[in-house]
């Protein structure tokens, strides 16, 4: 055998070993993406879409469990609407949207999870920063796959605004407070990018 040939089927066998664990990339589809953030006031309980969003994922396939080896995922803060252009204005005050346009959270650490019939829990580490202040944060998501190029994300996620820097809003002279805490809930669509 010659040195051509011997190089030649190394090269074949750790490609073939390094498909094994193949990293995929998915990129988000906003059309058929939901993400709401929920909370509570002193009158009533008030929801607001995030219109403006996009995110990329890379998981690594191995024999029976998946690692998500990265996320990123960028929010326009002035594209978190609700249905009253003056809460938006508060909203987007209390975000400091001007000054700080976006609101992003990248992973940072995640563990292999098991997949059964398609389907992974995954409790993800991250950074999100937002209005200037950073702080790391988990957050649990359950995926599945649909079909070979297609990923449903989904969760949600409790915090504390002030955590965040964030004074939550007031109206009406002081008599309409919002709560502290808020809910992020998602449901997200991804499709994996062809190479």
């Amino acid at each position: 055998m010659t040195k051509k040939t011997v190089f030649v089927l190394s090269l074949f066998l750790v490609l073939n070993i390094l498909n094994l664990n193949a990293q995929e990339v998915f990129k988000l589809v906003p059309e058929t993406s939901t993400m709401k953030i929920t909370g509570t006031s002193s009158l009533h309980d008030w929801e607001m879409k995030v219109t403006r969003f996009m995110c990329n994922v890379t998981l690594e396939k191995k024999k029976e469990s998946v690692i998500v080896r990265s996320v990123l995922l960028t929010v326009e803060s002035s594209g978190i609407l609700s249905e009253s252009s003056l809460m938006d204005r508060k909203a987007h005050d209390a975000l400091k949207a001007k000054k700080y346009p976006e609101i992003k959270f990248t992973l940072t650490q995640s563990e292999d999870a098991l997949a059964v019939n398609g389907r992974f829990a995954s409790d993800m580490d991250g950074e999100l920063a937002m209005s200037g202040v950073s702080k790391k944060i988990d957050v649990a998501v359950n995926v599945e796959f649909q079909g070979d190029n297609r990923l449903l994300v989904s969760g949600a996620k409790t915090f504390d605004m002030t955590e965040m820097g964030i004074e939550p809003p007031t109206a009406m002279l002081g008599a309409l407070k919002t709560g502290k805490s808020i809910t992020i809930t998602f449901s997200l669509n991804f499709i994996r990018q062809q190479e």
